[in-house]
């Protein structure tokens, strides 16, 4: 997913570009979601009212806040909305699950400057994995550093507050000269149990939810994707 250079999934304005070219099935479904008030986890039925494309698309968050899929020379209308703005709020920018990795072509030719990021599952053979993407500010990462004045270094421990679970996270920051130097992309991974009926290599996407701590309204939402068109029952479940 980060397999480019970092100045190539970040802006000048500070947008953040995520691209997607690694699965050999292109034809997916592209959907906006209701969020519903419940303050629990959200089953979503991606297929129901989604538009099919004949090919896989980025995923940017502007620095203004807009949210949208794109793909370069694909003319049709793919869904767009507002989220929060990146020079201020925190929040969540992205989750993605990969499942059936066998479907997905090997990163085995890195281009010079590419980051590489890397996780630890539990099982020998992980068939599915979850990656989340959230926009964190500098400051808090250092406040909260354990012990206090403690180094936070590129990949670093942290711990879930509530459930005290440890795990990995990158802080990658936009080059020097762009826009939101007070601000990282916090990465994290974890494997998840294989989506409902899935049978065959597919990937899920959500992304573009308002700040944290935003309160739901009739407004509230995100976009998503789902590779292939077919895939598992195009069921995906977020926190």
């Amino acid at each position: 997913m980060f397999g480019s250079p970092m100045g190539r999934s970040f802006g000048r304005d500070g947008s953040i570009y995520v691209q997607f070219p690694y699965l050999k099935f292109k034809s997916g479904i592209l959907n906006e979601l209701h969020v519903p008030h419940e303050r629990s986890p959200v089953t979503y039925h991606l297929g129901e009212g989604g538009t099919e494309v004949p090919t896989d698309v980025k995923f940017s968050h502007h620095f203004s806040g807009e949210v949208r899929f794109s793909k370069t020379g694909y003319v049709q209308q793919a869904p767009r909305r507002t989220s929060f703005r990146l020079d201020g709020p925190i929040g969540h920018v992205f989750q993605l699950d990969c499942f059936w990795l066998s479907g997905f072509d090997a990163y085995d030719k890195p281009s010079k400057g590419s980051v590489h990021l890397g996780f630890d599952f539990p099982s020998r053979h992980a068939t599915c994995f979850q990656i989340r993407g959230e926009w964190r500010r500098k400051s808090s990462i250092v406040e909260n550093a354990y012990p206090v004045g403690g180094l936070v270094d590129f990949g670093t421990q942290i711990a879930h507050r509530k459930s005290g679970l440890r795990s990995t996270a990158y802080f990658i920051g936009q080059p020097e000269g762009y826009a939101c130097q007070d601000h990282v992309l916090m990465i994290t991974g974890a494997e998840r149990s294989i989506p409902r009926g899935s049978d065959g290599p597919g990937m899920v996407f959500l992304g573009g939810w308002g700040p944290r701590g935003q309160a739901a309204d009739s407004a509230a939402g995100c976009l998503a994707f789902l590779y292939p068109a077919g895939a598992a029952e195009g069921h995906a479940t977020a926190t």
